[in-house]
Order: C-alpha cells, then structure tokens, then sequence
C-alpha cells in the first residue's frame, strides 16, 4: 500500500472518531441539559465540562456550544458569575458562527436570564431587546422571540416599567409557538406581572401553574418559579394558609441545589408566616412565626455560604433578600420597627425595584404609626401609593388603600397639602425650586434609577448624579429617594420633559422612563 493509500485511510478513521465523538459530546451534553432543567446544576456542571472536552478535541463546533449553554446556566445558579457569563458569550458566538437559530435564541434566553438572577434585570432586559432583534431576523420569532419577549416582561415588571412588561406580553401572544411549551413558559414569566396587576387572567393562569408544577418538576427550576407569584397571589386573596402551602413546595423542589431562587421563596414565605400569624391574633401564633421565620433567615445564610459569598450585584441581591426575610420577622416583634422598614424602602428603590419600595414602604408607615411617627407614616403611605398608582399594581393600593384608613391618612388631601404648601406658581413648570438638570434627575430618580444609571443616561458622572440627588431631596424636604419618587408622581413631575436643549441623545431602549 502505497503512502497516498495509506494517509486515505487514517484520514477516514480520524473521521470517524470525529464523529463518534461528536455523537458522544451531543449524547451527554444533552443528558447535562436534563440536569439543568430540574435543578441539578453541580451534576449537570460536571457533566458539560466533559462534553465540551470531548466536542473541543473532535473539533465539534455545535455539540461544544450546546454544552457550553447548559452550562452557563449551570455556573449560575451555582455563584459562579463570571464563568457563566464567559461561558454563554462563547456559545452565542459559537451559534453565530455555526448559524444555528436554536443555539442563538437559547443562548440570549440564558444570557438574560443569568443577568437577572445574578443582580442585573437591566442588563438582561438589553439583551432580551438585542436577542428578540435576532430571533426575528433568523425566523424564529414565534419559538425565541416569544421566550424572549416572556423573559423581558419580567424584567421590566421587576424593574418598574410595567409598560414595557404589557407591551412584550401583548406581542407574544400575538404569535404564542405551538405546543405546550408557550403555555408553561408564559405561567414562569408572566405570571408575576399578572398577578401585581390585578390582571383577570391571574387566577386561571395560576392554575394552569399549579397544575404544570405538580406535574414537571423541571417547571419550578427553570427561570422564576411560578410557586412566587402563585403565594403572593393568596396573600392579596387573603388566604396566607395556601400561600405557606404553595411555599413549602416550592421549597421543597428547589432544597436539592441551594441558588437565588430559593432565597426568593424564602422571602415571600416569611410574609406569608407573618401575615398568618397576624391574622390569628395570639401571641402563641406570632411567637411560632418569628421561630419558623428565624429558621429561614438561617436556611437564607446557609445559601450564601454555599453560594461562597458572592461579591458585586448578586452578593448585594442576596444580602437584599435575606434583609427583607429579616424585616418580615420585625413585624412580629414587640417594639415597632420603623427603621428596619425605612432601610429596607430605601435599598429596594436604590436597587432599582419600585414594587418592593412600595411594599416596604407601607410597611414603614405601619411601624411609623405604631411609634407615634404620624408625620413619618403619611409621607410613607403616600410614597408607596404614589408608585403603586404608575405602576398600576391594583392589589398594593387595596393594602395600601386600607393603610391609609387606618392611619387616617387621606391621600388625595395628604397629596394637594404637601404640592400647595411647597410648590410656587411662579415657576411654572419647575416647582420646588429645581433647575432643569434636577427636573431630568428626579425623572429618572422616580424611574428606579441608581446614581450610576442616572449617570449614565445623563452623560455625566455617578458622583455628579449623587450630588444632583442630595440637592433634590433637599429642595423636595423628604430623607428618601422613594419619598421624592412619590412627590414627583404626585405632582406630575415624573411625566415632565425636560427642555430639549439639556436632554441626552441616547436612545430609549425601556417604554416607561
């Protein structure tokens, strides 16, 4: 056999170890993404990095991009920020390359979804807009772009531009993919929005995940579990018993592989102790609630030790999450707990989620009250409904509705008080002495901006947007950038455009600004 022959057959055999080996990448990649999907990210983790071994020494391009997607996610759930990030942009531009739409439209679903629950529904929400551009254009807008637009409505629910969160909602439905696969994504995305809405649909879509829940296991650990919404959605119903049912299984699914998840349905677990507790009115009932209530902020440190710690916006997340767990209990306590509440209101709407603000700060108007604050808990009532009004979270402003009651707080009358006794005709469209930058500032203040989003809108420095906001508060005679959202709301100042000669260029990707 001459040298010629020879090299034809090596040539073929090295072929077909190529392919087997491409087979075997494919064959446990997707085995990996099984893992994944019902909660079993170390395993799945494993199991990927030998995937992408195998696929890297076969030169298997889309089997290693495929694992490399699974286990992003992997990473993720796992506290392992930046491999995850790293390993999603590689297989998107793996996907690109390859030209393989299902590989592009998951890569941007995990990508967003990574985003978010590692601190940045803002980042998430940009790349659900470049990812819905995508899916359009490789014809897949009926498959990845209606995931798409379903991940970004949560988003921007979380964010506060539930505008955007209707306006994605709307346009999924108007091309849902066939199959059972649309409905299941829509009770894991959507539901949240419909229920703080006081949507129509939120109690049969809530079935529906309920049902889907009981049934796929994979549908509590893939994305925002549905189990969240479906527990505050007992508590707006009255009906804390359910939501602590609804709780414990969520719990329950989500206990094998500590994340963020878990540490978010400990949360609303813990409200839900607290307001069955208050709703037995016995000190038993409330003594029992702070000791289960104590066990989830332990079983919440647990998480971030297992977590190792994480620094940046999802160290900040958890620390966030186990705050608010912790403040659940002060509702319990004996002595009021208005500064527990008033730092909680603040670190939400500092974070950038001015439904939780709200929450808390009609919590803070309560404990306020309780400390004879009166001053204290009309301003925090009024915030609070003042945002939940621009959001239209129907169900917050019956809580908050009846806070005011309580409290005796009239809101319309609070509101006309406080514009008339710190406003001034003559400036016309600036009231409180604001300049025009400061109007711009607050706009964006009562959008949830931080300082370096604000800063990065303006074209101008986060200590810059600091110092704009220490003069606004000033000027506005309130202590919280949640106050000055509220009097912004109320006074129409929140919907003012600011003249076009100070006005940043940069294009809106958001609705509500």
């Amino acid at each position: 056999m001459d040298h010629y022959s020879r090299q034809i057959i090596i040539d073929h055999k090295l072929q077909e170890l190529r392919a087997q080996g491409a087979e075997r990448a494919r064959a446990i990649s997707g085995l990996a993404q099984v893992l994944m999907l019902n909660g079993r990210y170390g395993r799945s983790r494993d199991l990927c990095r030998e995937a992408v071994a195998i696929a890297r020494a076969a030169g298997a391009r889309e089997p290693e991009g495929h694992a490399l997607n699974t286990l992003g996610m992997d990473l993720a759930h796992l506290g392992e920020v930046e491999p995850a990030i790293e390993s999603l942009e590689l297989a998107l531009a793996i996907g690109w390359e390859v030209r393989n739409a299902d590989d592009i439209g998951r890569a941007f679903v995990n990508l967003a979804d990574t985003l978010w629950m590692t601190g940045d529904p803002a980042g998430a929400l940009r790349r659900v807009e470049e990812g819905i551009l995508a899916a359009d254009d490789l014809g897949v807008r009926s498959v990845y772009g209606y995931y798409l637009r379903m991940n970004g409505m949560f988003y921007a629910w979380e964010l506060g531009e539930w505008s955007t969160a209707e306006r994605f909602y709307r346009e999924a439905m108007a091309r849902p993919p066939n199959g059972g696969g649309g409905e299941r994504y829509r009770v894991a995305y959507a539901l949240h929005w419909l229920v703080a809405s006081g949507a129509a649909e939120a109690e049969a879509s809530w079935a529906i995940a309920w049902d889907l829940v009981c049934h796929d296991p994979s549908a509590t650990t893939t994305g925002p579990p549905p189990q969240l919404a479906g527990i505050e959605l007992m508590l707006w119903l009255d009906r804390p018993a359910e939501a602590l049912t609804i709780a414990a299984d969520a719990i329950a699914r989500l206990r094998g592989e500590p994340s963020v998840l878990l540490l978010l349905v400990l949360r609303m677990a813990a409200r839900a102790e607290a307001d069955l507790a208050i709703a037995a009115g016995t000190r038993e009932a409330r003594a029992q609630a702070r000791a289960t209530i104590g066990d989830l902020i332990d079983e919440a440190a647990s998480i971030r030790a297992v977590l190792g710690a994480p620094a940046g916006r999802t160290g900040e997340r958890i620390s966030l999450e186990s705050a608010t767990i912790a403040a659940e209990a002060s509702r319990l306590a004996d002595a009021p707990s208005a500064d527990v509440w008033t730092a909680l209101r603040d670190r939400w709407h500092a974070w950038g989620n001015p439904y939780q603000a709200a929450y808390a700060g009609g919590r803070l108007a309560l404990a306020a009250a309780e400390e004879g604050a009166a001053d204290t808990a009309a301003s925090a009532v009024l915030g609070a409904h003042a945002i939940a009004v621009q959001l239209g979270a129907a169900p917050m402003l019956a809580l908050l509705e009846g806070i005011a009651r309580q409290l005796r707080v009239t809101l319309r009358d609070a509101a006309t008080a406080r514009l008339q006794g710190t406003t001034d005709g003559s400036r016309g469209k600036r009231p409180f002495g604001l300049t025009a930058r400061e109007v711009e500032v607050l706009r964006l203040v009562a959008a949830g901006r931080t300082n370096r989003h604000i800063g990065e809108e303006l074209f101008i420095s986060e200590n810059t947007a600091g110092v704009h906001v220490s003069n606004i508060l000033g000027k506005l005679g309130v202590a919280s950038r949640t106050e000055a959202a509220g009097v912004a709301f109320q006074s129409g100042l929140a919907h003012l455009d600011p003249p076009s000669t100070e006005r940043s260029s940069r294009p809106a990707i958001r609705g509500r600004r």
